[in-house]
């Protein structure tokens, strides 16, 4: 009795450590353990800020598949960047190769909220997106050119930039310069057209 004791104590021993391992993480210049829903990752970005690679845990949700490429494009601020997720004790500790220079798409977003400044998208970046971040503490709304992994999940990748700490949106649409305030105002007057056509009858 007291084997068969000992023999599942050390099985559950056992299956509690399956799935628990260790990351690099160059934000907090430490190595821990990760959720049970993270794996390890390790990014190569490169943009405005410089050349820069960044190693965290980051959520399962992101890696999927395991090597994507997240682009972002907001006129003064700009980041492409290859992430490399792993799940395996200190897998993120190498390097990534910075991702090659991408070709300008048909896409044009606007930079601003109610102006005529625009930019060119490339690569990957599909999307129109504008929304709000804290940066340095400072609250900034943010309008330009987005992959559409990088809408979808925005909020598990401020480890990459801290113009990705959304504090409301992304909001993402998918044609030209959709994301400017001119745009959504003339898309409801065809609505209040119809309102005030109604009321008159």
């Amino acid at each position: 009795m007291m084997k068969l004791i000992l023999s599942l104590t050390l099985l559950w021993m056992l299956c509690s450590t399956v799935g628990a391992f260790t990351c690099k993480d160059s934000q907090k210049n430490t190595t821990h353990s990760c959720a049970p829903n993270e794996y390890c990752a390790a990014a190569a970005s490169q943009g405005s800020p410089g050349n820069q690679q960044s190693i965290s845990c980051v959520s399962s949700s992101i890696c999927d598949p395991i090597n994507q490429m997240f682009s972002f494009n907001f006129g003064s601020y700009n980041l492409t960047a290859s992430v490399k997720c792993c799940k395996t004790n200190s897998c993120n500790s190498e390097d990534v190769t910075y991702p090659a220079k991408q070709k300008e798409n048909d896409l044009k977003c606007s930079t601003c909220d109610n102006c005529n400044e625009t930019v060119q998208c490339v690569g990957d970046q599909d999307r129109c997106l504008s929304g709000s971040v804290a940066t340095n503490n400072t609250a900034k709304k943010v309008f330009g050119c987005a992959s559409k992994n990088l809408c979808d999940a925005s909020s598990k990748l401020n480890f990459l930039s801290d113009y990705l700490n959304f504090t409301s949106g992304p909001k993402c649409c998918v044609s030209s310069l959709c994301n400017s305030a001119s745009t959504v105002k003339l898309s409801v007057a065809p609505f209040l057209l119809g309102l005030i056509m109604l009321a008159a009858c």
